[in-house]
């Protein structure tokens, strides 16, 4: 899509097709880290973190999915957008969809595998398409690149999002509190917890629809995430969507 791969311009179609479309694209890539790192979360988060960017870097290569480091960043500064705490986000007008530049060293989830598959979860439960564009190499640091649809809307105050966010059938942990926090679960296959819902995560569009753009789930180990993303089809057999 951003036509600034290094290698072949046609890799970002080529590793669609050879994946199953983009949600089998991102479920391979979270795949390849699957294996990296400690199961329970925060035990040896370094080492870790630096197994899966080895990873992610062998399946960037194994893929083509390599984009040119000034292309990119180019891009992303002629077409920027508010940044958040951990991406770099610009919009891609003529697709009318967000690119995020995610450097790998500011991650907020525990590891990488969860960031990857946050995304899966993201696409199963609120809808989204967000879609891997590939990687880049900067300062020695790696970068992955997102994208999802752009929506026009406001960020709702506390109030509405919540509401909203229940008339949806999540459940907000501590009704009297403002932390940002859900669970869902009752028409699922497995119990979801999800983190980081906070005005400056949700849209509310023209339609009045909320759209959870960086949502984050929690579980207490990797083993819990793989057995309910296995629970509700998307790890690792599922067949592919776009």
């Amino acid at each position: 899509m951003l036509a600034a791969y290094a290698q072949d311009p046609g890799a970002y179609h080529q590793a669609q097709d050879d994946f199953g479309g983009p949600q089998g694209l991102l479920r391979s890539a979270a795949a390849a880290i699957e294996q990296s790192g400690p199961d329970d979360p925060g035990k040896s988060p370094g080492a870790a973190g630096d197994d899966e960017t080895q990873a992610l870097s062998q399946f960037a290569s194994s893929t083509g999915l390599w984009l040119d480091p000034t292309g990119i960043r180019d891009f992303m500064a002629t077409h920027a957008m508010r940044s958040g705490s951990e991406h770099k986000v610009a919009h891609f007008l003529s697709q009318n969809r967000v690119v995020k530049d995610l450097d790998v060293q500011a991650v907020a989830t525990e590891s990488l595998f969860d960031y990857r598959t946050d995304h899966l979860l993201s696409n199963y439960l609120f809808q989204d398409s967000i879609h891997l564009e590939g990687f880049y190499l900067y300062d020695g640091r790696l970068h992955i690149v997102v994208s999802q649809p752009f929506v026009e809307g406001v960020h709702p105050p506390w109030a509405a999002l919540k509401e909203g966010l229940e008339a949806r059938g999540l459940h907000h942990e501590s009704p009297n509190s403002l932390i940002p926090s859900f669970t869902v679960g009752d028409s699922l296959n497995c119990h979801l917890c999800i983190n980081d819902l906070h005005e400056n995560n949700v849209i509310l569009d023209t339609n009045g629809e909320l759209h959870p753009i960086d949502a984050h789930f929690y579980f207490n180990t990797r083993a819990e995430r793989v057995e309910a993303l296995t629970n509700l089809g998307l790890w690792p057999t599922a067949s592919p969507s776009e």
